[in-house]
């Protein structure tokens, strides 16, 4: 994919930043409106958290963080399987061996 760079998702890296910029600050936008007398509870995931906006993670905003290890193998396969369900694949492709190789 074109873009120059090797930036996220096919973009070159000043895109790639501007995107992540963009979704960072709408994070922050939704979280910032909450008062302290709600109950709310936020939940976010993100799997580049070196570019998340230091707004976000400061203390206050976010009380908990929790890194999850990698799947094994055995799980990467079974991820592949329900995301290749409905895809037409061919015969000679072994799932199993693909998850090694990811």
């Amino acid at each position: 994919m074109g873009g120059g760079g090797g930036g996220l998702f096919g973009f070159g890296k000043s895109k790639a930043k501007l995107y992540t910029r963009e979704t960072s600050t709408v994070g922050y936008d939704d979280v910032a409106g909450f008062s302290p007398h709600h109950s709310v509870v936020v939940m976010a995931a993100t799997n580049r958290p070196d570019v998340l906006d230091p707004a976000l993670t400061r203390p206050g905003r976010f009380d908990r963080q929790v890194t999850l290890d990698l799947p094994q193998r055995k799980a990467r396969e079974g991820i592949l399987e329900v995301h290749t369900r409905k895809v037409l694949l061919g015969k000679d492709l072994d799932l199993g061996l693909l998850a090694g190789k990811t």
